[in-house]
């Protein structure tokens, strides 16, 4: 992403007329294609008021719509090995979860809060400690779109032939976690 200039490049953004960017900005910078974002101290009731006054009055326009995205996520298990000339070991997990309007994305998320939570990690704990650790780091992340969520693990370690043993671990981490109840201080 560095290697590509925020406004783009020069020899493209020449070749637009002033015409056509005002047409853009017309076209896709209206109140119903924008998303008001506020953060910090302020009342709600008054950042409302004032939002509504500055830009309450500006009319929106007609929906573009959107452009669907039609594409089938992967059932069942599929584990792929690419070899590169690398120092460590990548191993990437990837594991459908519920769309954000579903009632258990909250639950989902709370458990990708658990396995990345450092050192108090349960999965942490198991990948990483002992005489001969699996793994040198871990963490998990939810990616939430608009048609998907899935859970994401990424565990990196220094040798390729623990990379079974990091999925069956990994594995025996996520069945016992619906086992045992937290501790709150985990919470």
């Amino acid at each position: 992403p560095y290697a590509r200039p925020v406004l783009g490049y020069e020899n493209i953004i020449s070749t637009i007329s002033k015409e056509e960017i005002i047409d853009y900005y017309h076209t896709y910078y209206e109140p119903n294609n924008m998303i008001c974002l506020v953060i910090g101290d302020f009342e709600a009731e008054t950042m409302i008021d004032q939002l509504e006054k500055y830009f309450g009055g500006i009319p929106a326009k007609p929906s573009l719509g959107l452009v669907g995205i039609h594409f089938t996520l992967p059932t069942g298990q599929e584990v792929k090995y690419k070899e590169v000339q690398a120092e460590n070991t990548y191993v990437n997990l990837c594991f459908n979860g519920p769309k954000y309007e579903d009632p258990d994305y909250y639950a989902f998320d709370l458990l990708s809060q658990i396995l990345n939570s450092g050192k108090t990690s349960p999965l942490t704990k198991a990948l990483t400690e002992g005489a001969d650790p699996l793994a040198t780091e871990v963490s998990a992340y939810l990616e939430t779109q608009k048609e998907f969520t899935t859970l994401n693990i990424a565990v990196i370690t220094n040798s390729q032939e623990k990379v079974d043993r990091i999925l069956e671990a990994t594995v025996n981490v996520l069945k016992k976690l619906g086992q045992k109840a937290l501790e709150k201080e985990d919470l």
